[in-house]
């Protein structure tokens, strides 16, 4: 969720070209991801996130049947799948508009920014992660480890989904220097929602003092590298400041 994503071009978009070479990129990423969610390696990935280290064993009772649970994988894929399609009637493109096929973008004063896979502010969205994990923590006696990643992913999409409102984007171009800030790709929201599923399996892996120190470290590597942060981001979109905007500005 940037504070500066210039993009004049968004509002000339024709929609209905599905046969543009963009769009066959995405259409054909998109049956490659369907295929990984698939693999074993995804699969280990989604366990190792619900096999939480701190979490307290469960009453093992072989003698009541339990139905089969649908694989934590497949939810997510359809959190993600449900959250495209929203972006896509919300008028978002698949991808960006340059015609440049280039996986990340590192310039977050060009067109470019979020409209590529990777970004300066995909890290954020990994601090999200964190952030959803340390939130949900305290309900891990009532709800299981799988429960409590797919509410941090349902969380992460519906962001996704405000973000990308005419609401949200005239906020930003009204309080922030945002002014050529028209939405991000779906493409872009797709690895947003990754970058959000990584950084909740890499705090249910450590101790909350290095998650600490994992966020810290991001935002101050974010101010000094773009004069950004996630920390900025919502501050200067809830109760915007003169004196931060002058700062990033210069």
């Amino acid at each position: 969720m940037p504070l500066s994503r210039p993009n004049r071009h968004l509002h000339a978009i024709e929609f209905t070209n599905l046969t543009s070479a963009p769009n066959r990129a995405i259409i054909h990423g998109g049956r490659v991801f369907l295929q990984l969610t698939r693999a074993p390696s995804f699969q280990f990935f989604c366990h190792l996130v619900m096999q939480d280290s701190r979490s307290e064993p469960q009453p093992n009772d072989s003698s009541v049947p339990t139905p089969r649970a649908r694989p934590l994988g497949l939810d997510v894929v359809m959190i993600a799948i449900l959250m495209a399609a929203a972006l896509w009637m919300l008028g978002r493109t698949p991808w960006c508009q340059c015609g440049e096929y280039s996986p990340w973008s590192w310039d977050i004063n060009s067109q470019h920014n979020s409209q590529h896979l990777i970004d300066p502010y995909f890290f954020t969205h990994v601090l999200h992660g964190v952030l959803f994990f340390a939130a949900l923590w305290p309900l891990r006696h009532r709800l299981s480890d799988g429960i409590r990643l797919k509410l941090a992913v349902v969380f992460e999409a519906a962001w996704e989904i405000l973000e990308n409102t005419p609401l949200i984007i005239e906020r930003y171009r009204a309080t922030t220097i945002s002014l050529d800030y028209y939405g991000d790709s779906i493409a872009n929201s797709v690895f947003d929602l990754l970058a959000c599923i990584t950084g909740y399996a890499i705090a249910s892996r450590l101790r909350w003092t290095y998650s600490l120190a994992l966020l810290i470290v991001v935002e101050v590597v974010l101010l000094a590298t773009i004069r950004d942060s996630l920390l900025l981001n919502v501050i200067m979109l809830v109760w915007p400041s003169d004196a931060i905007l002058q700062w990033q500005s210069g």
